[in-house]
C-alpha cells in the first residue's frame, strides 16, 4: 500500500502514524489537565517542526506537479504556525502549567 505523504524509506510507515496520533493524544491531555504543559509543548513544537522540514520540504522538492508544490507548502506553513503556537503555549506555562 502506498502512503502519499509518508516517504517510502521508512520501515512501517502504519506505525509511525499511530505514533504520531497517540503523541497528539497525550499532548491535549497535557494541556486539558494542566500537567507537564511546558514539556509537552516544546517536544510538540519538536515533532511539527520536524515534520515541516523533513516530511513536507521533501515532499516539496521532490514534487511533480504544481498542485503537490502548492500542497506541501501548505503543509510546511501550517505545521509551522501550529509550532509556533506551541511554543507561545510553553512560554506561557510555568513548571507547574498554565497561568491564568
Amino acid at each position: 500500500m502506498k502512503y502519499a505523504y509518508i516517504p517510502t524509506n521508512l520501515p512501517n510507515p502504519l506505525l509511525l502514524v499511530r505514533i504520531v496520533g497517540i503523541v497528539f493524544i497525550l499532548a491535549a491531555l497535557s494541556f486539558i489537565f494542566n500537567k507537564y504543559v511546558k514539556i509537552a509543548a516544546y517536544l510538540l513544537a519538536a515533532m511539527l517542526l520536524s515534520f515541516a522540514f523533513i516530511f513536507h520540504l521533501d515532499i516539496y522538492r521532490n514534487a511533480g506537479s504544481d498542485e503537490l508544490k502548492v500542497n506541501a507548502l501548505i503543509n510546511i506553513l501550517k505545521d509551522t504556525a501550529l509550532a509556533a503556537f506551541a511554543l507561545h503555549i510553553a512560554g506561557s506555562a510555568d513548571s507547574h502549567g498554565m497561568k491564568f
